[in-house]
């Protein structure tokens, strides 16, 4: 009994191995096979397999997983005999995804540790969705397939039924959106936090776009709204809300381009008429000011004396 459950347990780490091997090339570059071993050995993953060698077959044959499984080439430079993942050769996974799998690799590590720590590490809820409707729309996406579902929007009482091509997901906040496509090639995005129901797979195939690319879909969104003309908007920070905005940039295109005596101004190019992005500089509404465009300047006046008049 204790041999077959320690099979289990060893089966159970070496199925965490591709992320964690994803991200510990993604974090140091290059690693001979000897420094792999020494790193996988002394791993908590590797804790139910009593820290046990990693045989050069069992690394050969995650290798070819990993290309599989996320079309990621690891690749040996027979100069040094080291191992890395060659970005050049991964035309289909951009950087965001292989980010994407290091951090799924390094959520493993901590819930490893929490096993006994669990009541000192505390995670956030994860998002809110159905799994078999995930499953679905991730089959549909896989097989290029149509799927058909009920939505209902917050606020309404009527429900409808669509038919579209799933192009992708992202995640946000907690939440689970999908980005999907009419017959008529119209884009529009669908919130599966309750609102999708009963998805279903048809058997109508789609072509995904060549020059499709959700990175660069969402490029210059914040969350997930993409209606209107991106623009460039100049926000002022004051204190220590300066600090927040250098360690957490609120969005990739943000830069700092001036400051001064306890203030910075900052640059970001994205969507304004974004709601979650207005939600997060209202929320803020005390240690910024919107320098540009006037519209959203405007905005935060009317909401500042609206509050003023609520407290008058």
């Amino acid at each position: 009994m204790e041999e077959e459950a320690n099979k289990v347990k060893e089966k159970a780490s070496m199925k965490d191995f591709d992320t964690w091997l994803i991200r510990l090339l993604h974090e140091e570059g290059r690693l001979t096979l000897r420094e792999i071993r020494k790193r996988w050995k002394a791993d908590s993953l590797n804790n139910s397999n009593q820290n046990r060698d990693l045989p050069d077959r069992t690394f050969h044959n995650h290798k070819i997983s990993i290309q599989k499984k996320y079309g990621l080439v690891i690749k040996c430079d027979m100069s040094d005999n080291t191992y890395y993942i060659d970005k050049s050769e991964n035309n289909s996974a951009s950087l965001n995804q292989i980010r994407f799998i290091a951090k799924i690799a390094s959520d493993a590590t901590i819930h490893a540790f929490s096993v006994d720590l669990e009541d000192r590490i505390l995670f956030e809820v994860e998002p809110l969705v159905d799994e078999e409707l995930f499953r679905r729309i991730v089959d549909a996406m896989k097989q290029k397939l149509y799927i058909k579902f009920n939505y209902q929007k917050y606020g309404q009482l009527s429900v409808s039924t669509r038919e579209v091509a799933p192009y992708c997901l992202k995640m946000f906040r907690g939440r689970w959106y999908m980005l999907a496509a009419s017959a008529k090639g119209v884009c529009k995005i669908y919130a599966l936090d309750g609102r999708a129901k009963k998805v279903e797979l048809t058997s109508h195939s789609y072509t995904l776009p060549k020059d499709f690319s959700a990175f660069d879909y969402f490029k210059d969104a914040f969350g997930v709204f993409t209606s209107g003309r991106p623009t460039k908007i100049r926000i002022k920070t004051f204190g220590k809300e300066t600090d927040y905005w250098l360690s957490v940039p609120l969005h990739h295109s943000q830069r700092k381009v001036d400051e001064g005596e306890g203030f910075a101004i900052f640059e970001l190019f994205l969507y304004p008429e974004a709601f979650e992005f207005k939600q997060e500089l209202f929320s803020r509404i005390n240690q910024i000011e919107v320098l540009e465009p006037q519209s959203l300047r405007n905005e935060m006046r009317e909401l500042a004396q609206r509050i003023l008049e609520n407290y008058a």
